[in-house]
C-alpha cells in the first residue's frame, strides 16, 4: 500500500481550471479544480479538490480509491508536472492476507476503508486520476445497500491502520456527507429535490423538521392514554444521544429521499427548532459533532406513543 504506480493505457489530456493560487509556504501553485479529456473524444471530467476520486492503479476493475486533498503544479524540475495530495481508502483486497481476519466479517462488495496510514506516501501524479466517485459513510450498525444498479458507489464504515480496524472517528463524517458543489451528482440531487418539492423552497432541515413533526402529531392524535397520570409518572426522561447520531439519521432519511446530504449548520437548526417543540432540548458543548441532545418528554409521553 505503500507505493501506487502511475501507469495510463488510454491517452487522456489533463489541464488546470481556473486561476492558481500561490502557497506562500511551498512556493508553488495550486488549483481547486482540472479538467480531464480523452484525446480524439468530446467528453470532458473536471475533478475538484474535496471529491471523492479513482486513481490508476495494477487492478482495472479496483482502481485505487481516495479523497482529493489538493491539487498543485510542481515547477521544481522542467517540464513542471501536475501533481496531487490524497487522502487514501483501501480496499479489503489490499489488506495483507494475514489480517484480513481481524475485520470479523465478510465485508461488502461496494465496501472500502478510510486508511489511516500517515507515513503512506500521499504525494501522486494528478495525471493517474481516471474520474470522481461518490463515497458514502455509514454507522457502525448500518447495513451497506446491495444495489447492483449502483455499483459506482462506494461504502466506508470502518477505518484500517494496518494493525486494526476501528469505527470511523466522529468527526469524519461530516467530511463524507457534504456535497461536492458542481459535479453532477450534487446536481441530480438537487433536481430531484426541485422536482420532488415543487415550487416550495424548503431546505433539507425544514424538511426533516416537518417530516418529524407531522409523525409526533399524528401519533398523538390516533392514540389515547389507557393509565392515569401520576405525579412519578410525569417525571422527565433524559434520553440522550450524541449530535453525530442524530446527524447519521439526517443523512440516511436524506438518502432515501433523495435529497443533498445536510450541513452541520442545517442539523443544528434542526435540533434548535425541535427543541422549541419540546421534543429535544440541546446541552452546550464544545465540539459540535460531540454536542449532547436530550428529548425533552415525560414517562407518561413514551407510554402514551406506545399504546396502540
Amino acid at each position: 500500500m505503500a507505493y501506487y504506480p502511475t501507469r495510463l493505457k488510454t491517452r487522456q489530456i489533463y489541464s488546470w481550471v481556473g486561476k492558481p493560487l500561490l502557497d506562500q509556504k511551498l512556493r508553488y501553485h495550486t488549483y481547486k479544480e482540472m479538467s480531464v479529456k480523452m484525446e480524439g473524444g468530446l467528453t470532458e471530467i473536471r475533478i475538484q479538490v474535496g471529491q471523492f476520486v479513482l486513481i490508476e492503479g495494477d487492478d482495472d476493475e479496483n482502481p485505487y480509491v481516495a479523497k482529493l486533498v489538493q491539487l498543485f503544479e510542481d515547477d521544481s524540475e522542467a517540464p513542471s508536472k501536475k501533481r496531487a495530495r490524497v487522502q487514501w481508502f483501501i480496499r479489503f483486497c489490499e489488506v495483507p492476507v494475514s489480517k484480513r481476519y481481524l475485520l470479523g466479517r465478510k465485508p461488502a462488495a461496494q465496501e472500502i476503508f478510510w486508511y489511516d496510514y500517515p507515513s503512506c506516501n500521499s504525494n501522486i501524479s494528478a495525471e493517474t486520476i481516471i474520474d470522481h466517485v461518490q463515497v458514502v459513510a455509514l454507522g457502525p450498525d448500518e447495513v451497506i445497500p446491495m444495489d447492483p444498479k449502483n455499483e459506482k458507489t462506494l461504502f466506508v464504515k470502518l477505518s484500517w491502520n494496518e494493525k486494526t480496524f476501528r469505527p470511523l472517528a466522529p468527526e469524519l463524517f461530516a467530511e463524507f456527507d457534504q456535497p461536492q458543489e458542481g459535479s453532477p451528482r450534487c446536481q441530480k440531487s438537487v433536481e430531484a429535490k426541485t422536482k420532488g418539492l415543487g415550487s416550495t423552497s424548503w431546505t433539507t432541515a425544514e424538511h426533516a423538521v416537518k417530516r418529524i413533526e407531522s409523525r409526533h402529531s399524528t401519533s398523538k392524535s390516533r392514540r389515547t392514554p389507557s393509565h392515569p397520570v401520576t405525579p412519578k409518572a410525569k417525571k422527565r426522561l433524559e434520553l440522550s444521544a450524541i449530535l453525530i447520531s442524530v446527524y447519521s439519521q439526517h443523512v440516511a432519511l436524506c438518502r432515501m429521499e433523495g435529497l443533498p446530504y445536510p450541513t452541520m449548520s442545517e442539523t443544528m437548526a434542526v435540533c434548535s427548532h425541535l427543541s422549541s417543540c419540546r421534543l429535544l432540548l440541546v446541552e452546550p458543548s464544545r465540539n459540535d459533532l460531540l454536542l449532547r441532545v436530550r428529548l425533552n418528554i415525560s414517562q407518561d409521553d413514551v407510554l402514551y406513543a406506545l399504546k396502540e
